[in-house]
């Protein structure tokens, strides 16, 4: 629901591609920062189930959005690229 506000703010389209892109950098990290912050808010405490629960690890929860993020931009650059400007017939010809 959250990315469907973020779509109804930004209208991202092909013909606009910045916004485009911005839409598919947010999309990652917002997925990504709340599916993991409910799993770190709901997940069982490490001293619950004593050595056999992964650790905080503050790379991983900082870092699997951004690349998300960067994933979701280089993907929308590769499938709307920039238009080059149309160029008319070379007047010194």
């Amino acid at each position: 629901m959250l990315l469907d506000l973020v779509a109804l703010w930004l209208q991202p389209s092909a013909a606009r591609p910045g916004r485009l892109r911005a839409y598919a950098m947010l999309a990652g990290l917002l997925t990504w920062s709340v599916y993991l912050g409910t799993a770190v808010l709901a997940g069982p405490s490490v001293e619950a189930v004593a050595t056999a629960a992964p650790q905080f690890v503050p790379e991983i929860y900082t870092g699997v959005p951004v690349v998300q993020a960067l994933l979701g931009l280089v993907l929308a650059a590769v499938m709307v690229p920039v238009a080059a400007p149309l160029r008319g017939p070379d007047p010194a010809a």
